[in-house]
């Protein structure tokens, strides 16, 4: 099966700059959008592997992937650069409902995981959180139904809103020290998980963080 990705900020801004990006260079995408100023480029590049990457340069230089494209592939190597740049940051909704998908790794260099940026997709077993990232969004991994385990790097200060929502077959979670709160229905649904520490410094816990956790014994 072909899979194809491409998301630039807001999804609701997907189709009316998919005209824009036809030939058109390069894109600058207002602040109002209330995405941050980037660089959009129509073109993608093509790893090794296979993979097509689309992507968006940041206000320092860096890029976010924003699109992806790949047939019949498993196991994604998410690269640390792209045309001489550094990948930084992983943009919303890049590689949800890719069932098929069972491995990814992030670099190093990757400090941003945006908000349901692995949403659904239920085949993946094993991802790597590196050190360095510091922000993951809302709903990044809701829907990975097959991922066992996660470590949360002491870089990030918050738990967002659902993000490990549904990961039924999640039986162990580390959360470093350097968190401060669980956002609402966090680890709902997380029915294969038993037990979790909630570090000293936590002292936000939202709404339903813990929902539907049936198999929590501490």
């Amino acid at each position: 099966m072909v899979k194809r990705r491409t998301v630039v900020g807001k999804r609701i801004l997907a189709g009316a700059l998919a005209g824009m990006l036809v030939f058109t260079p390069t894109v600058p995408i207002p602040d109002q959008f209330g995405i941050g100023m980037k660089t959009v480029y129509a073109e993608a590049v093509t790893t090794d592997d296979g993979v097509e990457w689309e992507y968006g340069i940041l206000s320092d230089g860096t890029l976010e992937i924003i699109g992806v494209f790949f047939e019949n592939i498993t196991e994604i190597t998410i690269p640390s650069k792209l045309n001489g740049k550094k990948v930084t940051s992983i943009g919303e909704y890049v590689f949800s409902d890719y069932s098929g998908l069972t491995s990814i790794v992030i670099p190093s260099g990757v400090t941003k995981i945006g908000e349901s940026a692995f949403f659904g997709c239920s085949g993946l077993t094993s991802i790597n959180i590196p050190t360095g990232v510091t922000s993951i969004g809302e709903y990044a991994f809701s829907g990975c139904s097959s991922l066992t385990s996660i470590n949360i790097p002491s870089e990030v200060k918050s738990i967002s809103a659902g993000t490990f929502e549904a990961c039924s077959a999640l039986t162990k979670i580390t959360i470093s020290s350097g968190v401060t709160s669980i956002g609402e229905s966090a680890f709902f649904e997380c029915s294969g998980l038993t037990s979790i520490n909630i570090p000293s410094g936590v002292t936000s816990i939202g709404d339903g963080a813990f929902n539907g956790c049936s198999s929590l014994t501490s």
